[in-house]
């Protein structure tokens, strides 16, 4: 209870950073697949941002990790998950909250036995069918881009 107070102050702060510095920052998010039902993917609940359902991953440094690397990293710290690969979706940027903002999606899907194993940023973790996630109140526009762009070629190919 503690902690998640602390890192949500904190999260207002760097907030009110933002909008006075307008820092370029990059990310890097993944969309887990479901290693055995394709039609699910994996949503998290940041600590610091409880009420939006967001894609694992998190900030890097261009000077001092590559995308897919920071990707890897943030996959590994807050799940504790090593996908054996990972499939590049594009890149974003907007401005949001202050900041332009750089954001590269992946798409990767967990080893079959993989356990999920959150740490301390993560408050909640749920498989959903991405179907279902398009029209869910609270789910992060990333989510629905990098599902978008993912899952589009299995719409379209199955329309014709």
């Amino acid at each position: 209870m503690f902690r998640s107070i602390v890192l949500r102050t904190a999260y207002q702060c760097v907030r009110l950073y933002w909008r006075i510095r307008r820092p370029k920052t990059y990310g890097a998010k993944v969309l887990l697949v479901h290693p055995s039902e394709q039609t699910k993917v994996l949503l998290v609940r940041h600590v610091y941002h409880p009420s939006r359902w967001t894609l694992p991953g998190g900030g890097y440094r261009p000077d001092r990790e590559t995308p897919l690397e920071a990707a890897k990293r943030e996959l590994k710290e807050e799940l504790g998950i090593i996908p054996q690969s990972m499939r590049s979706l594009g890149e974003l940027s907007w401005e949001v909250e202050g900041k332009r903002d750089h954001v590269t999606l992946f798409v990767a899907t967990p080893p079959t036995k993989a356990r999920i194993k959150t740490n301390w940023e993560i408050q909640e973790v749920c498989w959903r069918d991405y179907r279902e996630v398009q029209n869910t109140e609270g789910v992060g526009t990333l989510v629905k881009i990098a599902i978008d762009r993912h899952y589009r070629k299995f719409t379209h190919s199955s329309a014709t």
